[in-house]
């Protein structure tokens, strides 16, 4: 081997090297990028489970429909689900819920729902079994709002999930973080969930009423 070519081969060396140090950075950057979607999509699934089981408790059932035809209403027409727009549930005594969101409001809109019925052996959100100890007026309670920690600019939100202890006292449950807006829609005895995450996805489920209720 002359020295040109000696030379000629380590330019191409140095260009393929060049080339796999620009390309492994990116593929590494793609592989994490696809691990974690795929770990929020399931995350995502599992709490949109754990809020449709808890609806299916109080007598609804899973359907589909056409998001372009929901509106949001202020009263659920729904008995033993109550929905409170812009709001969070009270952390402290049973019965209440706070003021809504002020701080946060003008940017990201989460609402509250609160879910009451008789206990028939179910479970809460976190898989404890409701018995008659862990019931207000004879009533579970199963409850989700978002909680939002750090300033205003970097607030991280965190699904709660509440329900009571054998004591009947309010119990909290973190379920999902990194949540920006938590919006229930009602229309026909129908109850849309939608989540959106801080990556910017968006996530639905319909539930229905299983049984016509007149009220």
């Amino acid at each position: 081997m002359n020295m040109v070519e000696l030379m000629l081969g380590i330019s191409l060396l140095t260009i393929v090297m060049s080339g796999l140090t620009h390309a492994v950075p990116i593929l590494q950057k793609s592989i994490y990028e696809g691990r974690t979607l795929r770990e929020e999509i399931a995350q995502v699934e599992q709490v949109l489970q754990i809020i449709t089981r808890s609806v299916q408790q109080a007598g609804f059932e899973n359907i589909i429909k056409n998001q372009s035809q929901i509106t949001r209403s202020q009263k659920s027409p729904m008995q033993g689900i109550e929905i409170f727009q812009q709001a969070v549930l009270s952390t402290d005594k049973v019965g209440k819920i706070s003021a809504p969101q002020s701080y946060l409001a003008g940017r990201r809109q989460t609402d509250a729902m609160l879910i009451q019925h008789d206990t028939y052996g179910h479970f809460d959100c976190v898989g404890r079994k409701i018995t008659d100890k862990r019931t207000h007026q004879g009533l579970s309670r199963i409850g989700f709002f978002i909680q939002f920690r750090g300033n205003k600019s970097n607030a991280i939100g965190t699904l709660m999930c509440q329900s009571l202890t054998n004591k009947g006292q309010i119990q909290n449950d973190g379920i999902l973080t990194g949540v920006d807006d938590f919006l229930i829609y009602l229309e026909d005895g129908v109850v849309i969930i939608e989540l959106t995450m801080q990556s910017s996805r968006q996530y639905q489920t319909s539930i229905a009423l299983q049984n016509q209720i007149s009220l």
